[in-house]
């Protein structure tokens, strides 16, 4: 009866260990995870060819959420201080996959490669995006 009793304890032993292990295992890879998961990933990149007093040439704004608005707003995820940029001007967005460029019915309109747009745009590799004065390009 004793012996049982010891082998009972091992495996009782034996066994809260491989359930500490396992719930040890759950948080790393939980800490570890993006917070956000796959809506965070890089959709590519804007880079400031020219800007202003609050985005400098040469910057990279990471394409991370699934829309980036830009304006002059406060509550614009990209804020523009050029005086030609409305509140709520432009947003890049994803739309089946794909980084789009829509303007928000700003009152100078938004260009892309030179051309005003009226509706969403797709962004391919090295597009030009003019906003008021300020000049981006997308990079995938």
């Amino acid at each position: 009866m004793e012996g049982l009793s010891l082998i009972l304890k091992h495996v009782f032993i034996i066994g809260m260990y491989i359930f500490l292990g396992n719930v040890l295992r759950a948080l790393y890879t939980d800490i570890n995870k993006d917070p956000l998961g796959a809506i965070d990933e890089s959709i590519g990149q804007l880079m400031v060819v020219s800007g202003d007093e609050r985005i400098k040439e040469g910057q990279a704004i990471q394409l991370s959420k699934s829309s980036l608005i830009m304006g002059r707003d406060d509550g614009c995820d990209l804020i523009l201080g050029d005086d030609y940029v409305s509140k709520h001007h432009a947003q890049v967005l994803i739309d089946k996959g794909r980084p789009m460029l829509e303007d928000l019915g700003s009152t100078n309109g938004t260009y892309l490669n030179g051309k005003k747009i009226s509706r969403r745009m797709v962004l391919k590799d090295g597009d030009i995006i003019k906003i008021g004065g300020i000049t981006l390009r997308f990079r995938e």
